[in-house]
């Protein structure tokens, strides 16, 4: 670490001002990618994020924050409102992306984003429904989070009051999302600065500054501790560094950067879009040759987010039902995550002519939900067209949905359990190829984004090789603090540091957590009403459309997800309902035995309606 901190990048970002680090949004870099989908797909449709504490110290509980310490809270409202003054993909973001991610803003996306911006916060009437859906659904994983030392589940301390909503159009409500996660996270850490600073001026011994210099300190030892930890582990795996908005600090976040591309081992790359433009630009007014302004941290990697299905889902349901009615069927079958995924593929592409690179991110509606509907489902012939011409990407004629991913990233539930299950499928679907003479498909890639801890990372590198993960994906297990040290007591070994929130073992030592802060697509609106489908009932609210967007995650062995979510501001009986609903078609879905044909045909027609009717564009290419 000294040698990394000596280093001139380094000087100069520590004698900075902190302002310097707000100058760029702090996205990731699966979020123009997705953009890309929305500017291409979906212009038209409206969308609301809500902001969710899942889990937090005390002393930031945001339904006591603006009572206890308004003046905090009242610079963080400041720092959200700021967000929305902020530009999106400037110059060097721009510029990250082509060099660090080999990807080309269209230029309709980049007059979308300067025209409409960043939307702004609202903070809106939460009700006690949303929380008690997705409490109700995830009991056991509420139980387990209420005996945590120094913790408070996040729907306990959301029951009621306001919550914050970005609202407007869909990139522009989308680029809150990750920003205001890191704002909540420094709130956080602030909250409990101020906690530690007061008990420690009543304290009989000198009081503890917790300065910023001290707090970054102290959690660049943490990541030098934990760095070696995971090394020792010879895990073997890539490492995908997914650190990128739930920091501790937004210098920390650079310097961990930095530093875990030099030390870790296996390190494959970060998926911080801006730590890449932050060093992109310093390298540049530093004077580096351009030829080295692009390194430090090494590529940008990024799959795409649960946002996409939730919207894509909530936005088409009416196919999901149709696709259920065909198929004989009291409830939906699933093909919206499966579309969401296609559209992606359609405007992004999947990293060559071979789909090398094409992901499933499947926990949304569940992965086992994922695996049945995609193995029925046969590619739309347009879909095979759009990629051949634009990628060159030749899908063959026989392919199922399941046929075009070569990686799945899971990231929730029972790692073992869920990844066993995607094994599975695709031995089974490589017998059903070869008895008709087909090749069998490459083996999938398994990532695992759902490590909290170094003993997380050691279980699932214990596992069989059959479904051991090829990447470990992680950033805020690689963040956080060592209990701090008493001003004039006796230095202690850190080894005997434990992850953040924990005191080190009941040394009394002063200590700070970090927050489980998410900010979920709960809305998505469609500019018009779809054309009419032979749909029996509606989706479950006005317009035959859900009244929320749904994320179920896959259930960890014993319980349910823990990652449910639902919009917060509807009424208790609203809310249940359509978790319910979703949960039906989840289950059916995986259960139930599906007629390829008629699913395919629904798959096929709601491409088409999206991709050559535009009925979720602002203007249809009918209407231009």
């Amino acid at each position: 670490m000294d040698e990394l901190l000596s280093t001139p990048i380094a000087v100069r970002l520590l004698q900075q001002p902190e302002a310097r680090l707000h100058d760029f949004l702090v996205l990731d870099a699966y979020k123009p990618k997705m953009h890309v989908m929305y500017d291409k797909y979906l212009s038209g449709v409206t969308a609301d994020f809500a902001l969710v504490v899942r889990r937090a110290p005390p002393a930031a509980d945001p339904a006591r924050l603006p009572h206890e310490r308004p003046a905090l809270f009242a610079s963080f409202e400041a720092s959200a409102a700021a967000l929305s003054r902020t530009m999106p993909y400037g110059p060097y973001e721009v510029n990250a992306l082509r060099t660090q991610f080999g990807m080309e803003l269209p230029q309709s996306l980049l007059e979308r984003c300067h025209r409409d911006g960043v939307a702004p916060l609202d903070w809106q009437q939460r009700h006690r429904g949303g929380a008690l859906a997705a409490e109700k659904h995830h009991q056991q994983q509420q139980q387990q989070q209420q005996q945590r030392e120094g913790e408070l589940p996040g729907n306990k301390q959301q029951e009621s009051g306001r919550v914050a909503i970005a609202s407007g159009p869909l990139v522009s409500a989308s680029l809150m999302e990750t920003p205001l996660m890191q704002c909540f996270q420094q709130l956080a850490v602030e909250a409990q600065v101020q906690v530690q600073v007061q008990a420690q001026v009543l304290a009989p011994s000198p009081p503890a500054l917790f300065d910023r210099t001290e707090r970054l300190a102290n959690s660049l030892s943490r990541l030098v501790l934990t760095v070696q930890r995971i090394n020792a582990l010879r895990h073997g795996c890539r490492v995908a560094l997914f650190a990128g908005r739930r920091a501790s600090d937004l210098l920390y976040l650079v310097l961990q950067n930095l530093y875990c591309a030099a030390h870790l081992d296996g390190y494959d790359g970060t998926s911080s879009l801006y730590v890449v433009a932050i060093l992109g630009r310093e390298w540049t007014q530093m004077g580096v040759p351009e030829r080295e302004c692009w390194g430090g941290v090494g590529r940008l990697i990024g799959t795409h987010a649960h946002e996409q299905v939730s919207a894509v889902q909530q936005l088409l349901a009416p196919y999901d039902v149709e696709a259920g009615r065909r198929c004989g069927l009291p409830h939906g079958v699933a093909v919206t995550p499966l579309l969401a995924h296609l559209l992606f593929l359609a405007a992004n592409g999947s990293g060559g002519a071979d789909g090398g690179s094409a992901t499933a991110l499947a926990d949304t509606l569940t992965t086992a939900a994922f695996l049945a509907v995609s193995r029925a489902l046969a590619v739309p012939a347009a879909f095979r067209r759009d990629v051949e011409a634009a990628f060159g990407w030749l899908v063959p004629e026989h392919a199922r949905c399941f046929d075009l991913f070569r990686v799945w990233r899971l990231d929730s539930g029972d790692y073992e359990k869920v990844a066993a299950q995607i094994i599975a499928a695709w031995e089974a679907r490589c017998l059903e190829l070869q008895a008709v003479g087909h090749p069998p498909l490459p083996r999938p890639h398994l990532m695992n984004s759902n490590l909290s801890s170094e003993d997380d990372i050691a279980a699932v590198c214990n596992l069989d090789p059959r479904v051991r993960p090829t990447t470990l994906a992680f950033g805020t297990l690689a963040d956080g603090f060592l209990p701090f040290l008493d001003p004039e007591g006796e230095g202690e070994d850190g080894e005997g540091g434990k992850q953040a929130g924990t005191d080190g073992g009941g040394s009394g030592r002063p200590t700070m957590s970090l927050a489980s802060v998410v900010m979920k697509l709960v809305q998505a609106r469609p500019p018009r009403p779809l054309p009419s489908l032979s749909v029996s009932g509606d989706g479950g609210g006005d317009g035959g459309l859900p009244a929320t967007a749904v994320k179920l995650g896959d259930g960890d062995g014993d319980g349910d997800s823990g990652k449910v979510q639902v919009d917060p501001r509807l009424e208790p009986e609203v809310a249940m309902a359509a978790l319910r609903a979703a949960t039906e078609m989840a289950r059916g879905s995986a259960t139930s035995a599906l007629d390829s044909a008629a699913v395919s045909a629904v798959l096929a027609e709601a491409y088409d309606a999206v991709t050559r009717r535009g009925v979720l564009m602002a203007v249809p290419p009918t209407m231009e």
